[in-house]
């Protein structure tokens, strides 16, 4: 029988402090099941006739710059937890990635805050929330 394969955790952030609840509840789960995390940080996707070309890789890198702040806090939770973790960053409508990227790494759940900001801005069980629950066909923790 080939050894399974450990529960890999989707943790979407967007650098928020409800970010930071939910990785800390995710490292606690991770640690308890010997669990994987996949950190994923979804900014808006730059298109060539909004920098007219000019810029265009400027803007590229401003967006992962971005990306890599809002992960360095919960990267902070998840290491000072001893959990193992992977970060990753996509560029799109924040919903429709999540659910791809829970498809196509074959995530165990998603676990992610309930308020935010950018994309994530206003989410009380707002439209982000309610669209992941809708397109992502793992089990969700929402943590306030």
């Amino acid at each position: 029988m080939a050894a399974q394969e450990p529960y890999l955790i989707l943790l979407p952030v967007d650098g928020s402090d409800s970010s930071v609840r939910a990785a800390r509840h995710c490292a606690m789960l991770a640690k308890a099941l010997g669990s994987r995390v996949l950190v994923m940080n979804v900014q808006p996707r730059i298109e060539a006739w909004q920098t007219h070309g000019i810029g265009q890789k400027a803007a590229e890198d401003h967006l992962n710059t971005l990306a890599k702040e809002a992960m360095d806090g919960v990267a902070g939770v998840l290491a000072g937890g001893g959990v193992e973790f992977e970060s990753i960053v996509e560029f799109g409508d924040a919903p429709g990635a999540i659910a791809r990227v829970a498809a196509e790494r074959k995530c165990s759940c998603v676990i992610m805050g309930t308020r935010g900001q950018g994309e994530f801005k206003g989410l009380v069980m707002g439209s982000v929330g309610m669209k992941v629950i809708h397109l992502v066909q793992v089990p969700i923790t929402f943590v306030h």
